[in-house]
């Protein structure tokens, strides 16, 4: 017999349980323990090997919207952005920067990158 991941009660299966399913492995004893859980516990964490998408979600969820531009100190820009810093996607909440969406192109070298682009569609 198991226990509940959250709060630690035993879980009941089928035979206590009418509407639990037979065989279906349990991990929490209700449906507020399985929300309030934390990401780690559930069966979809996939710790650092998770993608592009899943670390952004993580970091928007442990910090926040930004509002504020850590590099030029804004807080009027219509968009800001979580910037890494590493280039690495690590789940470290010092690993990740709050900019505005200029300062991110900016750090990124997306203008150099469109730059070289369109010098090198002129040459053709």
């Amino acid at each position: 017999m198991s226990n509940c991941k959250t709060c630690g009660k035993k879980l009941l299966t089928y035979p206590e349980l009418p509407h639990a399913r037979p065989g279906k492995k349990r991990s929490f004893c209700n449906r507020t323990c399985q929300y309030s859980a934390p990401p780690e516990l559930t069966a979809h964490w996939k710790g650092d090997k998770v993608g592009y998408q899943g670390v952004h979600g993580w970091i928007r969820k442990i910090a926040g919207k930004p509002s504020l531009c850590e590099n030029c100190g804004t807080t009027t820009a219509k968009k800001f952005e979580w910037a890494n810093i590493s280039s690495e996607y690590k789940r470290k909440r010092d690993d990740w920067k709050r900019l505005c969406v200029s300062c991110h192109q900016a750090m990124d070298g997306h203008r150099a990158k469109q730059w070289a682009t369109i010098k090198g569609l002129r040459r053709e």
